[in-house]
């Protein structure tokens, strides 16, 4: 950033202030980028483990009430998908702790980065992944 701004020539003491404003301009829009980029990672990555909460939430409540693996899954899938992830495991147990049926998937978020995508060694920080268990009341 210094070099590139450090060849442009301004004049006299106009010309300072201009440079400097320039690279306070510059500086700025780099971190503004940096931050949106960092939060929309932290923000997949806590959507990510909602998603699986919800999604887990309404899967072991039709399974306890329907008796039915499918059904659950199929519900868990459509919780997720409502909030912008992909449900890539799912496993449900019929008599869990006390007569309690229990449901643990796991979910994955991708964030909607501008750069970080495009980046090789970055790349999967842009995938986030959760687990939740919810169990039948």
């Amino acid at each position: 950033m210094g070099a590139v701004l450090g060849r442009l020539r301004f004049e006299g003491e106009r010309g300072i202030v201009l440079g400097w404003i320039l690279r306070i301009v510059v500086g700025v829009a780099l971190a503004g980028v940096l931050l949106y980029e960092a939060g929309a990672v932290i923000v997949a990555a806590v959507n990510a483990d909602n998603a699986a909460r919800s999604a887990a939430q309404e899967a072991v409540s039709t399974f306890a009430r329907d008796h039915d693996a499918e059904a659950a899954k199929a519900d868990a899938a459509r919780q997720a998908a409502a909030e912008g992830a992909v449900v890539t495991a799912f496993h449900v147990d019929a008599a869990g702790t006390g007569g309690q049926s229990r449901v643990t998937l796991t979910v994955r978020k991708i964030a909607k980065t501008l750069f970080i995508q495009h980046i090789p060694g970055l790349k999967r920080y842009v995938v986030q992944s959760a687990s939740s268990t919810a169990y039948s009341t």
